[in-house]
């Protein structure tokens, strides 16, 4: 049984053209992403002497980089077939759907990423500030429990806004809240390495 589509150019007010170009470059990032993150993972499981504390941290920042690329990659896959042919099948809606779970993978991982490089500013900022003490703050449990709210915050505060109705929560909201979420992080990073870079200087 066919049924009418309504593609998300169309949906956007984007033409398709425009729309289409920016998926290609959405694949091309998408790519670059998983492979660069793969070698990444390579080297450190060839290398044995990497293992460390903060080590580990760069790992699982690299592992949801490696799901975001995987995830823009298969997005932008999707987008661009619903493109190819005239037909407009069921299968067009289970590719809708796919893609709406790509986007919601995306989202997720953005955030984790973000998450991840505060972390690893406030890992630097013990290791500068507190030298002495690092090894005894920064156990293998604390940095074990630190990942997992880093994994989970973001998908509690984030992933459910979308799949919260329009007419509840406006696309102008979760935007807000995504930016403000954003400027928390940014801000946080900008005071812990301004803190670092003072304590550089005052070191010379």
């Amino acid at each position: 049984m066919e049924t009418t589509q309504v593609t998300p150019a169309a949906k956007s007010g984007v033409s398709t053209d425009i729309f289409d170009t920016i998926y290609c470059f959405k694949l091309v990032i998408g790519l670059a992403i998983l492979v660069s993150n793969s070698f990444l993972l390579l080297l450190v499981h060839k290398t044995p002497h990497l293992s460390s504390i903060s080590t580990r941290i760069v790992v699982s920042l690299s592992v949801a980089d490696l799901l975001f690329g995987l995830s823009s990659l298969l997005d932008g896959a999707l987008v661009l077939s619903r493109y190819t042919g005239t037909s407009r099948t069921r299968g067009a809606n289970n590719q809708y759907r796919l893609s709406l779970a790509m986007t919601v993978c995306q989202e997720w991982t953005v955030f984790v990423s973000s998450m991840h490089t505060l972390v690893i500013g406030i890992d630097r900022c013990v290791a500068v500030m507190l030298p002495l003490r690092y090894q005894a703050l920064v156990t293998e449990f604390r940095r074990d429990a630190t990942l997992v709210v880093t994994w989970l915050t973001p998908l509690v505060l984030v992933v459910p806004f979308l799949f919260v109705k329009e007419s509840l929560v406006t696309f102008e909201v979760r935007l807000f809240i995504k930016v403000a979420l954003y400027v928390a992080i940014a801000s946080c990073m900008l005071t812990i390495y301004t803190k670092i870079g003072v304590a550089a200087l005052e070191q010379r």
